[in-house]
């Protein structure tokens, strides 16, 4: 009965990992959870959640779209093309801000995190304004 959206952010450490769930479901999951893959695990509830430091892990990208579509958005945040970014999203494959996104022309706001499995994680940080040539600008903040 847990689904992945009862289940957020994993941060490793040495050692062991941390793992956002919600209080309903926390204490379940310790009671439940004795072993990942072959190896034995011990589940404890912790008060507060560990600075992922996530900032270091993220590249600071420079994109410029014609529009703020999925499909544009896409293509630049991941560096694929602008018919795979459309193909990915055909598939549900891309999630922006949790919601699978399955129109290749919806519009992206920026704060947006799009994620795509197995490819990787976006955020749209900052809007850079127009360019002369009347394209949109922003920043992306890519996970590495």
């Amino acid at each position: 009965g847990v689904k992945r959206e009862m289940l957020g952010d994993i941060v490793t450490e040495d050692g062991g990992c941390t793992v956002a769930a919600l209080k309903n479901i926390a204490g379940y999951i310790c009671e439940n959870l004795t072993s990942v893959g072959r190896g034995s695990v011990k589940a404890s509830v912790a008060e507060n959640f560990p600075d992922s430091g996530t900032d270091s892990n993220f590249e600071l990208l420079r994109c410029y779209v014609s529009s703020m579509r999925a499909d544009s958005v896409t293509a630049a945040a991941f560096s694929v093309s602008r018919s795979t970014a459309s193909e990915l999203i055909a598939r549900g494959e891309l999630r922006v801000n949790g919601i699978v996104a399955t129109k290749p022309d919806m519009k992206i706001d920026f704060g947006s995190k799009l994620v795509i499995h197995g490819r990787g994680k976006a955020i749209i940080a900052s809007d850079e304004g127009i360019t002369k040539k009347g394209r949109q600008a922003f920043i992306i903040k890519r996970y590495r």
